[in-house]
């Protein structure tokens, strides 16, 4: 089966933390399957890419997203808005 860009991205992400499927499951709370499905899915589940941007900041969350590069004037402005997304994230958590 042919991967799609999400997947690889994501894969690309798990073995860049030098990660299993199987150590990725366990810190996600998923069976490995599930994260071998992500890694063949075009989309993943909100939540993932929440977790995601929460334990590896250092992850351009537009490149995941989108999987395009942006250049180095907008590493900052990449910051900000990962910021934004956390922010917003734990204000849907408190209003829920």
């Amino acid at each position: 089966m042919q991967k799609t860009e999400f997947g690889q991205r994501l894969k690309s992400i798990r073995e860049s933390k030098k990660l299993t499927q199987a150590k990725m499951s366990e810190i996600f709370g998923v069976s490995r399957v599930t994260i071998s499905n992500w890694e063949n899915a075009e989309h993943a589940p909100i939540d993932v890419i929440m977790k995601i941007n929460e334990l590896y900041p250092d992850v351009d969350l537009h490149w995941l997203l989108t999987g395009e590069l942006r250049d180095n004037c907008n590493v900052l402005e990449n910051k900000v808005s990962n910021l934004e997304v956390r922010v917003t994230a734990i204000e849907n958590k408190l209003n829920a």
